[in-house]
């Protein structure tokens, strides 16, 4: 069996940086939480299950120096990820960085 994840990836510049991705990727991760708990969502969605949970946020995500998420990236291949899936914020740029930044070192 091959499994996938999905994480929020965000190659940071700097602390400045990091700090605004993971204040935008909280954001996105409260409208999805209103959505999962709105009167037509299902039940069980995935994202109510750490929702709660200190830290569960940024565990779920990819968002640091290249040096950390090449980290993580290591960490959920020996968890038996097979393959990532990334959401990259809506920036090319940032695609890029991990492209050149990341992808080399996984």
């Amino acid at each position: 069996m091959r499994v996938a994840v999905a994480r929020n990836v965000w190659v940071a510049t700097d602390n400045a940086d990091r700090d605004e991705a993971a204040g935008r990727q909280a954001e996105v991760h409260q409208r999805l939480l209103a959505l999962s708990r709105g009167p037509e969502s299902r039940s069980g969605s995935h994202i109510l299950a750490y929702s709660d949970a200190p830290g569960a946020r940024e565990a779920h995500a990819l968002i640091g120096a290249r040096e950390e998420i090449v980290d993580k990236l290591g960490e959920l291949r020996d968890r038996g990820a097979s393959y990532v899936l990334l959401f990259g914020q809506g920036s090319r740029e940032n695609l890029r960085r991990f492209a050149e930044q990341v992808m080399p070192h996984v």
